[in-house]
């Protein structure tokens, strides 16, 4: 009985460790800007593989990561696969502002 409750034990703990975040090598950079009445007023590349960003969830048509710039401030960001489309919402304890935007595939690499 002791030897069926240590294997079944390893099983469970091998399981959970190749079941790890299998993606996190394979996300995207992403190069997203925020529009304000159609002019971009902010930018910001995201390097997704990086561990200062919690991804929360990915599916086939969209990406959530948060961030958190600032103590008691979250940054939820939403980034939609297909089209593009880029939100993110800033919340702290007393008030909460969204804005949208666009994403494209991004680099790390200096431009200039």
């Amino acid at each position: 009985m002791f030897k069926l409750v240590k294997k079944l034990l390893g099983i469970i703990v091998l399981g959970l460790l190749l079941s790890g975040k299998t993606y996190a090598k394979d996300l995207p950079i992403l190069e997203c800007s925020i529009t304000e009445d159609g002019n971009v007023v902010g930018s910001q590349v995201w390097d997704l593989n990086s561990s200062l960003y919690i991804i929360t969830r990915i599916t086939e048509s969209e990406i959530l990561w948060t961030s958190f710039p600032d103590k008691g401030i979250k940054v939820f960001h939403t980034a939609n696969r297909r089209t593009g489309t880029y939100s993110v919402k800033f919340e702290s304890s007393t008030q909460t502002f969204t804005w949208f935007g666009k994403c494209e595939p991004g680099s790390l690499e200096k431009k200039f």
